[in-house]
């Protein structure tokens, strides 16, 4: 097994390299390297402090339209659905949303790891560590 590199990069290739030639002396120049398994390190927390459910949240909550040319990019984008055809949707920005408002699709919310495509029909309900979408 090949661990993650000591110096924080992630040139595994190297590491294996460095690994094989600690264990065995040399190197098989001419063979290519084949990655046949990975192994994954999740660390789990307990239920117990994670504080309310997204569901009791929303339960919780007074929802309110979004303010759409307050909230929204500058600009709309044109995106295709089955059921509208192509459309011209808003994109928010989802640092830019606060929690309690409601998004109705067809609409994009993006941030620095995702982008949620809400097709026409969908409501997003923004809460505070999290996205609750119903489809209508």
């Amino acid at each position: 097994m090949t661990l993650a590199p000591s110096d924080g990069s992630f040139d595994y290739h190297t590491a294996f390299e460095n690994a094989y030639r600690e264990e065995f002396g040399f190197l098989l120049d001419s063979k290519s390297i084949m990655i046949d398994d990975v192994r994954v390190k999740g660390i789990g927390k307990s239920h117990e402090g994670l504080g309310e459910t997204v569901l009791a949240e929303a339960d919780r909550l007074e929802f309110k339209e979004v303010d759409v040319e307050a909230k929204r990019e500058s600009k709309l984008t044109s995106m295709y659905f089955e059921s509208t055809g192509r459309t011209d949707c808003p994109i928010f920005l989802l640092g830019n949303l606060e929690p309690s408002e409601i998004v109705r699709g067809p609409a994009a919310l993006l941030d620095g790891t995702q982008s949620i495509i809400l097709d026409p029909g969908s409501v997003a309900y923004i809460c505070s560590r999290a996205v609750y979408i119903k489809l209508e």
